[in-house]
């Protein structure tokens, strides 16, 4: 279950880096570049399909963890997380956005900077707990709860950008972090 809990939290944390991946902007940070919308999607994806591969390693690391596993352990597994994600929000600044997107990678870049953040400090107020069930429930925060949602929000929004203009990706946006709990919804449209 611990493994679990951890593995979630992981998946999340993924998730949301996807949506930060299309906060994507020029190097002056105001969009505007002379890519095309789909080539800026293209870009995204292979950032994101790149942290994929990379947190999926430390998923199967936070799975492994049984009942005996200690809280420095969930720890250091999360902290090498925060750092693929501010390693992701890095290689965006790189990265030429044209216009159509230029509102909404402003807004991913804020919120992705929130969440990475918010994700540090709770790992160091966490540290000190004694229990894994103590440590999780760190993340029982209502600013977190917040920030996840602002950029789930966004991650949606850049999701829908793309299907406007008919292209195609994959971000993940289903997976969202309420009450310190991660729910992951069901494949389709939901009414």
């Amino acid at each position: 279950m611990i493994g679990k809990a951890l593995a979630l939290i992981l998946i999340l944390s993924s998730a949301l880096t996807i949506g930060i991946v299309a906060a994507a902007c020029d190097d002056d940070g105001g969009g505007g570049g002379t890519v095309t919308l789909e080539e800026f999607f293209v870009a995204l994806q292979a950032l994101d399909d790149d942290l994929e591969e990379k947190s999926a390693e430390l998923d199967a690391e936070g799975e492994a963890l049984g009942e005996d596993a200690t809280v420095d352990e969930a720890v250091a597994i999360l902290r090498q997380q925060v750092e693929l994600i501010e390693e992701f929000v890095n290689d965006l600044d790189a990265l030429e956005a044209p216009p159509e997107a230029a509102d909404l990678l402003e807004e991913a870049v804020s919120a992705g900077g929130e969440v990475v953040r918010l994700f540090g400090e709770l790992l160091d107020e966490a540290e000190g707990t004694e229990t894994l069930d103590e440590f999780f429930s760190a993340f029982d925060d209502a600013e977190t709860d917040a920030a996840f949602q602002r950029f789930e929000q966004v991650c949606l929004d850049l999701e829908q950008l793309a299907a406007d203009n008919d292209i195609t990706v994959d971000f993940n946006c289903d997976i969202v972090f309420s009450n310190g709990r991660f729910f992951q919804w069901p494949e389709g449209t939901q009414t």
